[in-house]
């Protein structure tokens, strides 16, 4: 429904109390669309546990969901994150300029997203 998200805990497949991170889908629309979002524990970093996540999420998002768009925001730098959407098959749509404020400096923050039917599961 409009407003509402889900979130997932990301764990490993026999230790499910230990919490790794965290994916989700928020901020549904009437347009059928959500941002992706997610966060992982540094020590869960490089094992491929965001990739598949992401991953399960999007795939939930357009099978049982109806999306028609997941888009996501990454801040400028994180080149793991970028990695992580561009080989789900999300596209680099735009930069928002000196969007976020991180301490004292403005940041910008990238723009991804994908379609349904651009959707292969990746």
């Amino acid at each position: 429904t409009e407003g509402r998200g889900v979130t997932l805990a990301i764990t490993r497949k026999n230790q499910t109390r230990t919490l790794l991170g965290t994916v989700s889908l928020r901020r549904f629309a009437r347009d059928r669309r959500a941002e992706l979002g997610y966060w992982l524990s540094a020590n869960a970093w490089k094992f491929g546990f965001a990739t598949e996540a992401c991953r399960a999420a999007i795939a939930f998002g357009f099978h049982e969901l109806d999306l028609s768009r997941v888009y996501a925001q990454v801040l400028s730098g994180n080149g793991a994150s970028e990695h992580v959407l561009e080989k789900l098959g999300l596209t680099r749509e735009g930069t928002k300029r000196q969007h976020v404020r991180k301490g004292r400096k403005l940041h910008d923050v990238h723009i991804y997203g994908i379609l349904r039917d651009e959707w292969s599961g990746a």
